[in-house]
């Protein structure tokens, strides 16, 4: 067997072990994208209010929120307002379940809370099959199957690539054999690079599902303690964030989990790029009343090259960047990458059925 057939071999278990799992992972991705939009067109009226001409006090709807829902945990305001009729988001976790809470961001009325929502069972069901760890654990392997299946395929496919995109390789619909072998070509080439940055993106946001202690840890050791209040005026940190970074523009606030870890403060900078995400600069401060005590600051320009590349590939991953444009085209290329796990299964098991047709043939040739 030739190097370009032992590839082909390989091209063809990979995506076998993977086919599965990746065409769920992709018909997932494809609704994810418009998770936002999904969700406040579900729930309209707890993602939009009537505009006020104050600015939003974010201490004061902390603690009022925080009396409103003594039972909830809160994690963070998980998105503030950028637009004047938009809610605050906040995080939280109710019973051992986690959820978002909706509030006015003017008069702090609590609009609502979601536990278990469609685009929350989406994610779940994308990143872990309903299977906690060992499903984070088996989407890794997923995403390693993809990138290896990617790579094989443009060294088995590479003469056919540049036809393709030129749309020079034509699809014979004659039949489903001719059907499915032009429609795997056309679309791998197509979603080759954007498979390539899937696959590699996901499998660096998800290095973690290879801690065995933390897969094998019992799920009463995961029972998270209450978490400790706010002391820190959280308006008089966005304040010392902005002043620390001229033109910052706040986009999320996470609370303390520990008695003794501090307030975070993030946001975009002022003329910064699109692929560094909308968090990409970040304060931390610590929990105590009074003046604002700054711990650590880690602001964009200071960024490493390391720290780049993660903010790249999770802007990358996510695609929520460039407006509804770039979400559809990212829906219709992991709707065409669901399309290619299936034709890649029928594939094999043409060439299988083939395969035993001639098994059988040569054995009453034989006899």
């Amino acid at each position: 067997m030739n190097l370009k057939r032992r590839l082909f071999t390989l091209h063809s278990w990979l995506g076998l072990c993977g086919g599965l799992g990746l065409l769920v992972i992709f018909l997932t991705g494809s609704l994810m994208v418009f998770r936002e939009e999904l969700s406040e067109r579900l729930h309209p009226e707890l993602f939009r209010v009537g505009v006020a001409k104050a600015d939003p006090a974010y201490d004061l709807l902390y603690r009022q929120a925080r009396a409103a829902e003594p039972a909830a945990q809160f994690y963070s305001f998980r998105r503030l307002p950028q637009a004047a009729d938009e809610s605050l988001e906040i995080r939280i976790n109710e019973r051992g379940e986690a959820g978002r809470l909706f509030v006015n961001p003017y008069d702090g009325r609590v609009l609502g809370k979601r536990f278990a929502s469609f685009t929350d069972q989406l994610i779940v069901l994308h990143s872990t099959f309903f299977l906690k760890e060992l499903g984070k654990l088996l989407s890794v392997f997923c995403g390693l199957a993809l990138l290896g299946s990617v790579v094989t395929g443009f060294i088995v496919y590479r003469r056919h690539l540049l036809g393709a995109l030129l749309f020079r390789t034509g699809i014979r619909w004659q039949n489903w054999r001719t059907a499915s072998s032009g429609l795997h070509r056309v679309l791998g080439s197509w979603a080759l690079v954007f498979n390539l940055v899937l696959a590699a993106s996901g499998f660096w946001m998800s290095f973690d599902a290879f801690n065995l202690q933390k897969l094998l840890q019992d799920e009463r050791d995961k029972k998270e303690k209450a978490l400790p209040e706010v002391q820190a005026n959280l308006d008089a940190l966005m304040a010392a964030a902005q002043r620390l970074e001229p033109g910052l523009q706040v986009t999320r606030i996470n609370f303390p989990r520990k008695p003794d870890a501090p307030v975070v403060v993030m946001g975009r900078a002022q003329g910064s790029s699109w692929l560094w995400g909308s968090a990409a600069s970040k304060f931390e401060f610590s929990n105590v009343p009074g003046p604002p005590q700054l711990k650590k600051a880690f602001r964009e320009r200071d960024l490493g090259p390391a720290q780049r590349l993660d903010f790249v590939l999770r802007t990358l991953h996510f695609g929520q960047y460039g407006g509804l444009g770039v979400k559809i085209l990212y829906s219709l290329l992991a709707l065409s990458s669901a399309v290619l796990s299936l034709t890649g299964y029928l594939l094999w098991w043409r060439r299988r059925r083939h395969a035993g047709r001639r098994l059988v043939r040569s054995r009453r040739v034989a006899a």
